[in-house]
């Protein structure tokens, strides 16, 4: 039995949405309950809790209802292999459908970002805005940005020949450390330079991220890090040209995990986006600020 960790943001709905191939994804609602919906995309790891401790309050003051989105194979959505980024929008479509939402904007966390994108590029009729928070830009293509993520073409084919039990080792590793999350979550959050001070001043977002991670995997595995990974040395199956609904990308310049290089890559090559750059600030640069965040999403969709 793994431990239950309750963290200091509470769902107001959970459900999953039923695909037609019998696939299930699942979904966690917070802020208003009928406000705008603004998809939010968990990172790698991570999953439909992996949000700002107070979100749910700065959702709530800007009328939106934040649905985050598990991604197949964490937590109640049924494990599924998509052989590009772009295969995840007709999910998303759908699960937008089950929710009411006939707009929607979008935000992704760092291996959530590329979902975004690939969002916007396929459903500029119903997608109003995106926010990328320190995301991974693409290894392939035109689009590609020259740093150590480009370890991933060659990886993504190891990584598929492991895949199964690489994302039993995850979830392993979760339950092993559950006893000490709190002590592991700081540790690794004290590494990073450019996100330390943010984490110190908002502890209840540490606490958030060790609770989510702990729910992913007691409810049923964390498989969706492993796929990502190899998705991500893969074509998305779109070009950034062609994305046109307004996009915000974050880039922090002292991010170890995502270089900055990325962000501000990923900007120009999206004609009409907007980079924020948080200077000292690292991989969560943006992540810490939910009203901002929110607030870009508000700037491009109007109450």
């Amino acid at each position: 039995m793994i431990p239950t960790m309750d963290g200091p943001l509470q769902t107001h709905h959970d459900a999953t949405t039923t695909l037609p191939d019998g696939r299930r994804i699942g979904w966690a609602s917070y802020g208003e309950p009928d406000g705008d919906v603004v998809f939010w995309f968990h990172g790698t790891p991570g999953a439909r809790a992996q949000l700002p401790h107070d979100v749910d309050e700065h959702a709530r003051d800007r009328g939106i209802r934040i649905v985050a989105v598990e991604r197949p194979g964490t937590g109640h959505s049924t494990p599924h292999r998509y052989e590009r980024i772009v295969d995840f929008v007709p999910d998303l479509e759908r699960v937008a459908d089950d929710v009411g939402a006939e707009q929607f904007a979008c935000v992704g966390l760092s291996g959530g970002g590329p979902f975004v994108l690939a969002c916007a590029h396929e459903l500029p009729q119903r997608m109003a805005a995106g926010v990328v928070l320190g995301g991974i830009g693409p290894t392939r293509g035109d689009d590609a940005v020259l740093s150590h993520t480009l370890l991933l073409v060659p990886a993504a084919p190891l990584l598929n020949q492991v895949r199964e039990p690489l994302g039993n080792l995850v979830g392993g590793a979760v339950r092993v450390a559950t006893p000490f999350a709190d002590v592991a979550i700081g540790a690794f959050f004290s590494l990073l330079p450019g996100d330390r001070h943010a984490f110190r001043d908002r502890p209840l977002d540490k606490r958030q991220f060790t609770a989510d991670l702990i729910s992913a995997v007691q409810r049923s595995g964390l498989r969706s890090p492993i796929d990502d990974l190899i998705l991500f040395g893969r074509h998305w199956g779109i070009e950034l040209s062609g994305v046109k609904v307004p996009i915000t990308f974050y880039g922090g310049n002292s991010d170890v995990i995502v270089p900055y290089v990325h962000a501000e890559r990923q900007a120009k090559r999206v004609h009409g986006s907007r980079l924020r750059t948080i200077e000292g600030s690292g991989h969560f640069a943006g992540y810490t600020d939910p009203a901002q965040v929110l607030d870009d999403v508000r700037e491009h969709w109007p109450i």
